[in-house]
């Protein structure tokens, strides 16, 4: 091992523990701001805008409606994902 490797200092990190590269998203942040493209609010209701026409858009659309539904209808996915692996049983073979 090289004296370099030895030397190298742990990665930076805040007082909570987090990695320094959760802020990299501030550049993208002040990009989209400086653009104009956080302008406005939450399409929460189809308009004539033409990023409304998009299946992901009435998707993003339901899910700020109805953040409950949503949140249930995630927990019960992954209680059924995790119910079919649990009968299906280890990935290895058995003996």
């Amino acid at each position: 091992m090289s004296t370099l490797c030895r030397s190298r200092k742990p990665a930076l990190r805040d007082p909570r523990g987090s990695r320094w590269w959760r802020h990299h998203a501030i550049p993208l942040d002040v990009w989209a701001h400086r653009t104009g493209r956080l302008e406005g609010g939450w399409r929460r209701e189809a308009t004539d805008d033409p990023r409304d026409r998009f299946w992901v858009d009435r998707l993003v659309r339901w899910m700020l409606r109805h953040p409950i539904l949503l949140a249930v209808a995630l927990l019960l996915a992954v209680v059924a994902l995790f119910t079919v692996l649990l009968i299906v049983g280890p990935p290895v073979p058995k003996g």
